[in-house]
Parts: C-alpha cells; structure tokens; sequence
C-alpha cells in the first residue's frame, strides 16, 4: 500500500512536472512568435520608410530647353504612349498652328483640372506662345509633383522660326 501510495505521488509530480514544462515551453514559443512578429512588423514599416523615401528623393525632371532639343526629345520619344506634347496656348491660338501630336489645353480655362486627369509618371513637352504662360504651368506641374516635364523655351514662336 506504501508502494502504491509513493507511486501515485510520484505519478502526481511526474504530470505536475510535465504540465511544467509544456506550459513553459509554450509560453517561450509565443514568446517568439511574438518577436518574430514584431520583427516583422518593424521590417515591413522600414522597408515602406524606405520605399517612401526613394519615391520621395527620386530625380524629377522639370528643366526648359530649346527648341532644337525639343525636335530632338519628340524624334526620340516617337514610340513612346507615355510622352504627351501640351499646347496651353488658347484654341484660336492652337488652330492657328501647333506642333504636330500636340493637345490643346487652355492655361486660362481649367487648366489645373485638366492637369489633375493626367498621369504624374508621364513625359510631358509643354509650350505657349512665347514662353511665359508654360513657366507658370511649369510651377504648377512641379507643385502636384509630376515625375518629368520639358517646357520649351521661346514657346510656339522659338518653335516655328526654327
């Protein structure tokens, strides 16, 4: 009876200690489970950190250039969907004559609105007549943060004298 007394109690314990130690080694793999979650939670807001980062300090584009370089930039830019020519002259002014491939948008109509239904990541020529209303809209495409933009110096007038 003794026997059975002392194997019970060790039987008692013998669980008891088992309980332990499953209770204890769960707790630690939660434990690791939890930084490993919260090691990839902070790896993920780094890496976004990163990604914003770049897309922030990524190179745009906004420069004027002549009117030889801009023959140049369309030639070059004959197959690409992504390159846009913007006439932001009024449409009299358009009708009258403009560069070939060229769309029409009135700098005194709704032109910001307009800007707004472009893409940002496109390649865009804009010109006027003489070049003072495409140096505002240039202000206006670096402020909504347009990745490239090619303003051509002299506008329409350095453009058809060439």
């Amino acid at each position: 009876m003794a026997n059975i007394k002392i194997l019970i109690i060790m039987i008692f314990f013998a669980v008891a200690l088992a309980g332990t130690l499953i209770f204890a080694s769960a707790k630690k793999n939660n434990t690791d489970t939890n930084t490993i979650a919260t090691n990839q939670s902070i790896n993920s807001d780094v890496l976004r950190e990163s990604i914003q980062e770049q897309v922030s300090t990524e190179k745009k584009i906004y420069e004027k250039i002549s009117s030889s370089k801009a023959k140049d930039l369309i030639t070059k830019q004959t197959e690409n969907l992504n390159f846009h020519i913007i006439d932001i002259r009024t449409k009299e002014e358009f009708d009258s004559g403009n560069i070939e491939r060229s769309i029409n948008f009135d700098f005194y109509g709704d032109f910001e609105k307009e800007l707004l239904s472009l893409d940002k990541n496109h390649t865009y020529l804009i010109y006027c007549r003489s070049g003072n209303r495409s140096s505002q809209a240039m202000e206006m495409f670096k402020k909504l943060e347009f990745s490239e933009v090619y303003d051509l110096e002299g506008g329409y007038s350095a453009w058809a004298v060439r």
